[in-house]
């Protein structure tokens, strides 16, 4: 993330989102600065566990209702995804309510455009969080959670996130770790390319290719996931946080 957005003030998203007519301007394959800086700001509050920042945004970019605008929907779910993973372990409540949230704004997101694998891919993992969060509604969600995200592959295969989102929610002969890899490595690439939105993830795919690592018992490959981790994003707790745990021995 670079410094001169990880500075945009507070106020700036307020403004932003009163242009309407900047809404309806942008694009769908290359970054609109407007949501690139929004993205950057919901990305920083989830790195550094900031649960009052990201609620805030999450209510900044909150449609009035009748209004469809694929990106904002798009990052209003992201915000609530954030949030949603900050609060799992603190109020499991709140936790709930903002992946519940997720899924709504993935909806009105995908009214506005139906083919939009990222956002059919995000919905995917939500949906999956709410079903283990309230068991009672897998029999409806869980068939959607396999469509979106098989439609999310089927229309961008070598989306990063898509990728990443895939590995996370998907169970078959591949291995999580190949499929994160695989992810790690969409991500190295998206990154020499121009700016896109959405652009998040290249810092989480190393995470939960670290933590897969761990799980295999490789703490040397974790460590250096970790570390390329906090190379993309210096500020994101989480990594720090197991990277330490590693060094602690």
């Amino acid at each position: 993330m670079g410094a001169a957005r990880k500075r945009v003030q507070a106020g700036f998203l307020t403004a932003t989102l009163a242009g309407t007519a900047l809404f309806a301007a942008a694009a769908r394959a290359e970054v609109d600065p407007t949501w690139a800086d929004v993205e950057d700001r919901i990305q920083y509050g989830f790195y550094t566990e900031d649960v009052r920042a990201l609620s805030n945004l999450a209510a900044q970019l909150a449609a009035p209702a009748g209004e469809q605008h694929e990106l904002r929907s798009y990052y209003a779910a992201l915000a609530n995804f954030r949030l949603g993973e900050l609060l799992r372990e603190r109020n499991r409540s709140q936790a709930r309510s903002a992946i519940e949230q997720c899924v709504e704004h993935l909806d009105a997101a995908l009214k506005a455009r139906a083919d939009f694998p990222d956002a059919l891919a995000l919905q995917s993992l939500c949906l999956q969080q709410l079903t283990k969060m309230t068991p009672w509604r897998a029999p409806l969600a869980v068939p959607k959670r396999r469509s979106q995200i098989e439609r999310a592959v089927q229309l961008a295969p070598k989306n990063p996130r898509v990728l990443m989102l895939d590995a996370l929610v998907t169970s078959d002969s591949t291995p999580r770790i190949e499929r994160l890899q695989q992810a790690v490595r969409a991500f190295e690439a998206e990154r020499r390319m121009l700016d896109v939105a959405p652009g998040w993830g290249a810092a989480d795919a190393y995470v939960h290719l670290g933590r897969s690592y761990l799980s295999l018992g490789e703490p040397l490959a974790a460590r250096e996931a970790f570390e390329k981790a906090l190379l993309i994003a210096p500020e994101f707790v989480e990594a720090r946080r197991l990277l330490s745990r590693i060094t602690a021995g």
